[in-house]
């Protein structure tokens, strides 16, 4: 690809920020406000410039501007937030924590409004330890990446800082108990000094099965 300017990169960065936060793609007077500058209609001929040189695209029917290397499309100069694209975190366990998530390659585009907005992030479950909530194995959770939960939201936690699971917590003499809805599966109860609470689950996607002639 062709080499950017120096001003280029620097919009260019910016925009990796937003997408690597898993926010959507900045509006002209967010890109604006991060460079310091007052006049976002500057910006337009920056995104035309990336745009010319491979680094971003814009869909042909949506307007929506992405980064070239990603198929799904983020949320561009004409519509802005009305669509976030969430990079999909693979395998959140719903049994047994695991070691950390990794992010894949997928991405998934919704409106945030559905899930009432905040910084929200897309992770794969795995295990049917929540069932009893009707969260299966495959099904996609939106998570609200937030500390404070109630006793009845489902969390997700991180354990001893590389093992994360899908839960209910309970707080008690210095223990939490990380609580299953199936109930074929046990509740594990682990020090209160070794939880983090990532954030609360806001909702399910369930992928549709491929129908088979």
């Amino acid at each position: 690809m062709e080499e950017l300017t120096a001003r280029q990169k620097q919009v260019f960065d910016i925009i990796n920020q937003y997408l690597d936060r898993g926010e959507a793609f900045p509006s002209l007077r967010e890109i604006a406000d991060a460079l310091g500058v007052r006049n976002k209609s500057g910006m337009v001929g920056h995104l035309k410039a990336l745009e010319r040189k491979g680094y971003i695209r814009r869909q042909q029917r949506s307007g929506y501007y992405a980064l070239a290397s990603h198929s799904a499309p983020m949320v561009g100069l004409y519509e802005e937030h009305s669509l976030l694209s969430f990079p999909l975190v693979a395998d959140i366990p719903a049994g047994t924590p695991l070691n950390t998530y990794e992010q894949s390659d997928e991405h998934l585009t919704f409106n945030p409004d559905y899930f009432g907005g905040g910084s929200l992030k897309a992770v794969s479950i795995s295990g049917e330890s929540m069932a009893g909530d009707h969260i299966s194995d495959g099904d996609i959770a939106i998570i609200k990446l937030q500390k404070d939960v109630g006793p009845q939201d489902i969390v997700v936690v991180r354990v001893d800082r590389d093992e994360v699971t899908l839960k209910r917590v309970r707080y008690h003499d210095g223990l939490v108990d990380l609580i299953p809805s199936n109930p074929l599966y046990q509740v594990k109860s682990v020090p209160a000094d070794s939880v983090e609470i990532v954030g609360k689950l806001v909702g399910i996607v369930r992928r549709t099965p491929s129908l088979k002639k």
